[in-house]
C-alpha cells in the first residue's frame, strides 16, 4: 500500500480527489491532507509520504512580518526532497502549459486538472502496480500528461 499525501488548498479538489481514491484503497492509504506549504513541509517531514500530489499554486502561510523562503515551485520542490528523497512527486495544476517548468523544477511528473478522472487514476495506477519503479531509489521522471478537472464539474 502507498502511502499518500494531498496538498492542495481547496477543499473541493482536495473532496474530489479522496472520491477517485476511495475507489480502490487496497492499493493507498491518505496519511495527510495539507493547504499550504508550511503545513507541507511539516508533514513530509513527520509522515514521509511515498507518494505526493501537489497543488502548483500551493499558498504559503505567512506568519506575521515573516515569509517562508519558498517562493518558486523549484526551491519548495528541493526542500521536500531535502526532507524526503525518495518520495514521488506529481504537480497538479489547473494550467496544462506550466508541464515542462514543473518537471523542470523536479517533480517526477505532471497531471493536469483538466483531463478525465480515469486519466488521473490511470497515473497512480501505474505507481500501485509497479512501486518499485517509481518510489525507491534515485526518484525517476515518467512522462504522465493527465488532468482530472471533470470531477471538478
Amino acid at each position: 500500500m502507498i502511502k499518500l499525501m494531498i496538498a492542495d488548498d481547496d477543499a473541493i479538489v482536495r473532496s474530489a480527489i479522496n472520491l477517485l481514491l476511495d475507489q480502490d484503497r487496497a492499493c493507498w492509504q491518505v496519511i495527510a491532507e495539507v493547504r499550504n506549504v508550511n503545513e507541507l513541509f511539516l508533514m513530509v517531514e513527520q509522515e514521509k509520504p511515498q507518494l505526493l500530489l501537489l497543488d502548483w499554486e500551493l499558498p504559503e502561510d505567512r506568519c506575521g512580518d515573516k515569509q517562508p523562503p519558498y517562493y518558486c515551485l523549484k526551491d519548495r520542490i528541493h526542500h521536500l526532497r531535502e526532507l524526503n528523497p525518495e518520495m514521488y512527486i506529481i504537480v497538479l495544476s489547473s494550467k496544462p502549459q506550466v508541464k515542462s517548468e514543473a518537471l523542470e523544477s523536479g517533480a517526477n511528473s505532471f497531471v493536469s486538472k483538466g483531463d478525465p478522472p480515469e486519466i488521473f487514476l490511470s497515473a497512480l495506477y501505474a505507481i500501485c502496480e509497479q512501486p518499485s519503479a517509481y518510489i525507491t531509489g534515485q526518484p525517476k521522471k515518467v512522462p504522465v500528461q493527465h488532468n482530472f478537472s471533470a470531477i471538478l464539474l
